[in-house]
This record gives structure tokens, sequence and C-alpha cells, in this order.
């Protein structure tokens, strides 16, 4: 019993991962331009925007290059590209926000899908007491002044799904990877240039269009009575069942009546 109790727990399980799992997606002709920003700055419809007016002789800037050809397993995280923010002290207009479009091919499909990232951007003041990344200036990433942060999130409203076969598939952002870890804030050193890789994942995305499970085959008569209530209960008795006799019972009923038989022939 314990057997045929496991066994459908088991094969529902096996059943249930074998169906989470997508076959790997082939993603070609990867590449990167940032198709806004707030202010408007230097260098949209590049992968490469820079802006304010450089205290020594650079400007602040973000970099983006993609990376080649991969083929990528659903739902686990992989290398898009490379992120680059250009710390150095400038004066005047400063970035808060900026658009970077994706576009990619997937092997299989004609049409190329794009996706946008969002980037907020906080260019910190650099002689802070305590800096934006909770720890004080002049220590660890602060040492130059205080770490500017950025962060980048999928937007949405930009971003198309796709789908192959019975599966749709969005692609988002994780976050940075920067010495060995993923980090969904990004502080960067003053005065250098920073690298990190963006790490992206594919999604599978529920069906809207599933259908629904079929209901009754047949719709119950409205006007019987509903089988929840069954009504006052009656006083009359229900029937006793025949019960069929025993064969030991019948053999003792047989051999009493043959010794009374056989009394009366005596007497």
């Amino acid at each position: 019993m314990l057997v045929s109790k496991i066994l459908p727990s088991v094969l529902i399980t096996i059943g249930l991962t074998a169906s989470a799992f997508a076959a790997p997606v082939d993603i070609e002709d990867i590449n990167g331009f940032w198709e806004s920003t707030t202010p408007q700055i230097d260098g949209i419809g590049t992968n490469s925007i820079r802006w304010g007016v450089p205290g020594f002789d650079r400007q602040s800037g973000y970099d983006f290059v993609a990376n080649g050809n991969q083929t990528v397993e659903t739902d686990t995280p992989f290398v898009l590209g490379t992120f680059t923010h250009l710390n150095f002290p400038i004066s005047g207009q400063a970035l808060q926000s900026a658009l970077l479009e994706v576009s990619f091919r997937i092997s299989g499909l004609t049409s190329p899908i794009i996706s946008a990232f969002s980037f907020s951007h906080n260019e910190t003041l650099n002689d802070q007491a305590q800096c934006p990344n909770g720890a004080a200036f002049g220590v660890g990433v602060n040492a130059q002044g205080c770490a500017d942060l950025v962060r980048a999130t999928v937007n949405q409203g930009q971003s198309q799904s796709f789908s192959i076969g019975d599966e749709t598939f969005e692609l988002d952002v994780l976050g940075f990877q920067f010495e060995g870890e993923t980090l969904e804030n990004f502080f960067t050193e003053e005065n250098r240039e920073n690298s990190a890789e963006l790490i992206a994942i594919l999604t599978t995305q529920d069906d809207p269009d599933q259908p629904t499970p079929p209901g009754p085959t047949s719709s119950p008569d409205p006007t019987s009575p509903p089988t929840d209530n069954p009504g006052p209960p009656s006083d009359t008795p229900p029937p006793l069942s025949e019960v069929p006799l025993p064969a030991g019972g019948l053999l003792l009923m047989s051999g009493v009546a043959f010794l009374l038989l056989r009394r009366k022939i005596a007497a």
C-alpha cells in the first residue's frame, strides 16, 4: 500500500519538473544603444553617452558593449553585455536617468526582439561626511569621493515578449555582476572607469489564453429538488435486506431435522 501511495506522487512530481524546463534558446546579433536620457545629453542613439563639464580632462559617461551570440537556458542568468560608468569629477548638468534599448534575434524567429532597461543615476557630492552607500567619506569605494549609485531595471512598457511553440518569454535584467557578486545597486568609485557585467535572464510568462477546465457535461434539472436537501425523515423503517444463511447453518439445520425424524419413527 505504501508503494501505491508514493508512486503517483513521484510521477506527478516528475511530470511537473519536466514541463518546467524549456529548450535552450539561441540569442544572436545583440546590440545596445542609449535611446533617451534625462536630461538630454550627448551620445543618444549610440552605445556611449557623456555629460558634465570636466573638472580635469574627462566627462562622466555610460558605455555598453553587447555580448556575442550565445545559447541560454530559460530562467538561468547570463551575461548580456558589459556596462561601464566613467565616474569623473564634473560640474554643470548631471545625468538622472537613461534608457538602454537592446535588440537581439532569436534563432527561428524572423523579427528582432527589443528589450528596454531603465537606468537611474545618483551623481553624488564628493565631500559628504557620510556617503549614500552608508559608509564614510574616504573609505573603501568612497576613497576618492562619495561613490555614485547606478541601478538598472527592466522597462515593461518598452520591452517585447516573444513566443516559441507554446512558451512565451521575456528578457529581464537581474543587475550588475561585479567582483563575483550580482548587485542590484552598483556603487561606482570616483575618478575611474567602473565596469560590470549586465546580467539578464529569459523568463517564461504565464499564458493568459489558457482554456479554463470544462464544466459538467450536463446541467441538473432546475425543477428537481437539490441533492443536498433530502427532505424530512420518513416514519416507515426501511425494509430489511435478505441475508443468505451461511453454509454451516444449513448443515446444522439438516442434522437436527434428521434426528427428529428418526425419533418419530422409533416411537
